[in-house]
């Protein structure tokens, strides 16, 4: 996370936490907060609950706020920086569904195993992928299936279950609405053009 001290410095202890109260993306990066009640240290954008403003202090670095004894949130990441906040839980979201084969596709689930609630999740699925998590988990699922009509003689039950849907009917729906043919239409060589499958 790149952080100006010269940026810091300029701003008092009230601006800061104006800034933090009405979480202002503007001021991500050029100050932490830290609630002494929970030693976890924040964005200032982070949409956690605000704390009393005796219980806030303020770092200039990650490292400054690991060094006070405090830990990052979970929510708002605060040592990533923000343009990577998005394809790192896009890169755990991924590696959640492969491990799991998404748990029916659960978004509640997904939200669960990446520490975020599940509005968060999708305003950083929409950022990042420009879709909502169920739609991103239905694109991994989706891909997963084509590579399986085309590289296995797996049943398309087979393939419905195994890429993470709870019944061929919903698998069939969803493989009906992006291609807009039949599973088994792609088997027999009436496919997507190529690339459309993530």
């Amino acid at each position: 996370m790149e952080t100006s001290r010269a940026d810091t410095i300029h701003l008092s202890r009230a601006q800061k936490l104006a800034l933090m109260m009405r979480s202002a993306r503007e001021a991500d990066g050029r100050f932490l907060t830290g609630v002494v009640t929970t030693r976890i240290f924040c964005r200032p954008s982070c949409r956690a609950r605000k704390p009393r403003p005796e219980n806030v202090v303020f770092f200039s670095t990650p490292a400054e706020a690991r060094q006070a004894g405090f830990r990052p949130c979970k929510r708002c990441g605060p040592e990533s920086p923000a343009r990577d906040r998005g394809r790192e839980v896009l890169s755990r979201a991924r590696q959640w569904y492969e491990a799991t084969r998404g748990e029916g596709l659960g978004v509640a689930a997904l939200a669960t195993e990446l520490g975020l609630s599940p509005r968060q999740l999708r305003r950083i699925v929409k950022e990042a992928a420009g879709s909502a998590p169920k739609e991103f988990l239905t694109s991994l699922a989706l891909a997963r299936a084509i590579r399986a009509l085309t590289t296995t003689r797996a049943t398309v039950l087979e393939i419905a279950f195994d890429s993470g849907f709870g019944s061929l009917s919903a698998f069939q729906a969803a493989f009906r609405r992006r291609y807009g043919m039949a599973p088994l239409a792609l088997r027999r060589g009436r496919g997507p053009a190529q690339g459309e499958s993530s």
